[in-house]
């Protein structure tokens, strides 16, 4: 068997970086490896503050309860320099939404986890080591909450934005982010100077081809992109409700898709006072010829031009009217 060795690569990224988006498939154990990473920085961290968002106030006494069961189960020497503050009468297994312990040997310093859910005000005015939001693409308020909880990062704190996928987000010309906001940070990440992980289906070490066309299938596409993506497009796209029919797109960028055998762009020139074009290639162009012209051949171009002011770009296709296939394609401003 594979075993779980992919989750030690995740507590690496999280702890090397001040703002992670893990996209990723359901059953895998994150929400598990970031409550342990909360646990962590409770126990052995004196004096900070770790904020858990979620959907709603139940499921972000979930995962308050996964810290606590986690912390309940701990030989005595991983808590023997601690004592339990909150909850104050019930066994700690039981807590709800706050865990809170003060360290014996540091001062008495406390260092609490707490569970909110996702409203307008979560995490406003709040300064914490750790931010975990939790299924950050079906929280209604994901948007304001990563505003609200940017300053942490920004003072040596962690922000972890986890989720499966739940459709996409769209730019418009104005900057205006609308749709799903989990999408916005996760396509954007480098941008917005963040980490990205995704971990797909088949991370789970008992999934494999046969498994996926028993189980995973056996969805409706939607619910098969949430659950079981096998890559971003699939976690996004299906989750979403695409016009197109997804599941021949994919087949077509899987194996439609031509390399380009040349890719470049226009240069205008003169010559005897006439004006022409020189073919440039640069790797970068705007223009791709995935198919020489042949003689005799009859062909079309479909142009789709956008505006030129917004985050929209100009597209074109050359089609070859007797094989059907595309010849060429333009993509720029």
């Amino acid at each position: 068997e594979r075993g779980w060795y992919c989750q030690r690569e995740l507590p690496d990224d999280w702890h090397s970086s001040s703002k992670h988006v893990t996209l990723k498939a359901r059953q895998l154990g994150v929400t598990w490896l970031a409550s342990l990473y909360a646990l962590w920085h409770i126990l052995f961290l004196p004096g900070v503050r770790v904020l858990v968002v979620s959907i709603n106030e139940g499921e972000a006494k979930k995962v308050i309860r996964k810290i606590a069961t986690m912390y309940a189960s701990l030989p005595p020497g991983f808590t023997s320099h601690v004592e339990v503050v909150k909850p104050a009468r019930t066994p700690i297994a039981e807590a709800s939404t706050e865990i809170e312990v003060r360290h014996l040997m540091d001062g008495g310093k406390l260092s609490t986890v707490i569970g909110l859910p996702s409203t307008t005000k979560a995490g406003h005015g709040e300064t914490a080591a750790l931010v975990i939001l939790d299924e950050t693409a079906r929280q209604d308020y994901a948007r304001e909450t990563w505003k609200a909880v940017l300053p942490t990062a920004a003072k040596s704190g962690r922000i972890l934005a986890i989720s499966t996928g739940n459709g996409i987000s769209v730019v418009d010309e104005y900057g205006t982010v609308a749709g799903n906001f989990f999408h916005y940070l996760y396509a954007n990440a480098d941008a917005l100077q963040a980490k990205s992980r995704f971990y797909g289906v088949f991370t789970h070490p008992d999934r494999d081809d046969d498994w996926y066309e028993r189980e995973a299938m056996a969805l409706p596409t939607a619910d098969r992109g949430e659950q079981y993506p096998r890559n971003e497009i699939e976690a996004f796209i299906l989750t979403g409700t695409p016009y197109f029919d997804m599941e021949s797109i994919l087949w077509y960028r899987e194996n439609a898709v031509r390399e380009p055998v040349w890719r470049g762009s226009f240069q205008e020139v003169e010559k005897n006072g006439q004006l022409g074009a020189k073919r440039v290639e640069d790797g970068f162009g705007c223009l791709s010829v995935l198919l020489a012209p042949v003689d005799g051949h009859r062909y079309a171009i479909s142009a789709d031009v956008a505006t030129g002011k917004g985050q929209d770009y100009s597209a074109a296709h050359v089609i070859d009217l007797q094989t059907r296939e595309i010849c060429a394609e333009l993509r720029g401003k």
